[in-house]
C-alpha cells in the first residue's frame, strides 16, 4: 500500500507527499493534492489486479479524480468517477473493479465519500480515535 506523509505542518499552497515503493503496488493509490481556494483533497484507490493494466487504471482514477475535485463534493466526484470508470473498463473488455475513497480538508473540516472501502477511521491528535460510518 502506498503511503502519504505530509510535511509537519501541512498547507494547501505548500504540499507534498512521497508513495512508498518497497512493494509492488500496481492497482494501489493514494494521492494527496490542493484543492479549492485553502483546501486539500486526499484520494485513496485500489483497482483490483497487480499488473500493468491495473496500474492504467489507476493513474486513470488519479488523473478523474483530480480533474473533477475542485468544482464536486467528494459524492459528487464518486458519482462520476464511477460512471467514467465504468465506461473505461467496458472499453476494455475488463471485469475489474475498484474501491475508492476521497476527502476534502477545508480549514478544520473534512468531507469525504466512500465507495468499496472499509470505514474512515478519524485520529485525534490526543490519540483517540473514532470510526465513521455512514448513515443506514
Amino acid at each position: 500500500m502506498a503511503v502519504a506523509y505530509l510535511q509537519d505542518h501541512p498547507s494547501p499552497r505548500i504540499m507534498r507527499y512521497r508513495e512508498a515503493h518497497s512493494v509492488p503496488c500496481m492497482g494501489d493509490l493514494t494521492d494527496v493534492f490542493p484543492c479549492g481556494d485553502e483546501g486539500a483533497a486526499v484520494v485513496i484507490a485500489d483497482v483490483c489486479g497487480n499488473d500493468e493494466q491495473a496500474h492504467g487504471h489507476a493513474r486513470y482514477l488519479r488523473h478523474a479524480v483530480r480533474v473533477l475535485a475542485d468544482e464536486y463534493s467528494p459524492a459528487g466526484v464518486l458519482d462520476r468517477v464511477n460512471l467514467a470508470f465504468s465506461r473505461r473498463i467496458a472499453d476494455f473488455g475488463d471485469d475489474r473493479f475498484a474501491s475508492l475513497f476521497v476527502a476534502t480538508l477545508t480549514r478544520r473540516r473534512l468531507t469525504y465519500a466512500s465507495a468499496g472501502h472499509d470505514f474512515a477511521l478519524l485520529i485525534s491528535a490526543d490519540g483517540q480515535h473514532r470510526i465513521f460510518r455512514q448513515p443506514a
